[in-house]
């Protein structure tokens, strides 16, 4: 595993990393200050590369993908954040609705957050102080920018500024690989003002979705958060789909088309897929080193060990056996 080029002093920190194979543990910090816990949905060759800015008043994490993943958790406690995907073919999917290069998701203080990533398609959390972000609003437009006191909300900005405020990250991240720091520091306070500066401008020209949307929003990922809820608590069950769709006080075909919608998966795959990344969540364990791999997959319903061995491969591109000792960290 290849991972990053690290500077600190005084007012910027730049980070980047690049990872060649699916750890959870790895990528649990992949957002400042946050825990995302996050699962891999679909084999092949995984790897992905991660960069991080931190400036005085704002922070900008990126990521990239090679294969989709879902991760959950939960914006900082301390600042609010911003969300966006950059791609232009294939929707991500954030809490409850598709969404687009266009779209912005606005996470207040310790919002929660359901995210399937894009293979390929570069994802951006932008986080900062809440009333650091309205004085410069006020000070660059006038006004404050509207942004929610709880929760989550999706908006629509213009397409000249999603690309503007995208150019500016990627300009940003790749002036700071080859600066000295002394440079660096230098830079810091010019670029921020331009990062928020662009920030601003699109928020203050941003659509919240329509109230009907929303609703809708908040239906499905209701939904979801009940197929999760089962799922995990019976997770070394047999699960049956009658019984998922008797929690979830849902249809069969509505049921189907949601977790294909929300994972690209049906409910009987989605079921798979998690207990094969909880089991290599625990191979991967420094603890778990000298563990037998069949001990660990009867813990969470394995019944058929040859079958497991196969599937556990077709997704992680590695045998059960060949997790453990290549993931100790010391």
């Amino acid at each position: 595993m290849s991972i990053f080029r690290q500077e600190l002093r005084m007012k910027i920190l730049c980070q980047e990393r690049s990872i060649h194979s699916f750890d959870p543990e790895v990528l649990i910090d992949v957002v400042a200050n946050t825990g995302f816990d996050q699962r891999l949905l679909r084999g092949g060759q995984f790897s992905g590369s991660l960069s991080r800015i931190a400036l005085p008043n704002l922070r900008i994490d990126k990521g990239c993908y090679t294969l989709p993943c879902f991760a959950r958790g939960s914006a900082s406690s301390q600042w609010v954040m911003v969300g966006m995907t950059f791609t232009a073919e294939q929707s991500a999917w954030v809490n409850g609705r598709d969404t687009y290069f266009d779209d912005f998701q606005l996470y207040a203080e310790n919002a929660a957050v359901d995210y399937r990533t894009v293979p390929d398609s570069p994802w951006v959390a932008l986080q900062v102080a809440r009333d650091w972000l309205q004085v410069q609003a006020i000070e660059l437009t006038g006004r404050e920018i509207p942004y929610p006191q709880h929760g989550f909300q999706n908006v629509v900005v213009p397409r000249w500024a999603a690309m503007q405020l995208r150019a500016e990250i990627e300009a940003l991240i790749v002036s700071q690989r080859d600066l000295p720091l002394e440079q660096m520091n230098l830079t810091a306070d010019r670029w921020e003002r331009r990062l928020v500066t662009t920030l601003v401008a699109a928020l203050s020209h941003a659509t919240p979705d329509r109230p009907s949307l929303d609703m809708q929003t908040r239906r499905k990922k209701q939904l979801m958060e009940a197929v999760e809820h089962y799922l995990i608590h019976h997770i070394t069950e047999d699960v049956r789909l009658e019984d998922l769709v008797r929690f979830t006080g849902t249809e069969e075909r509505s049921l189907q088309r949601h977790c294909g919608e929300i994972y690209g998966l049906t409910p009987k795959q989605l079921l798979g897929i998690v207990r094969l990344n909880l089991i290599r969540g625990e191979l991967l364990r420094p603890e778990n080193k000298y563990a037998k791999v069949r001990t660990i997959a009867q813990k969470w319903g394995i019944r058929h060990q040859g079958r497991f061995a196969a599937r556990y491969e077709e997704l992680f591109g590695e045998k059960p056996s060949e997790t453990t000792p290549r993931f100790v960290k010391m």
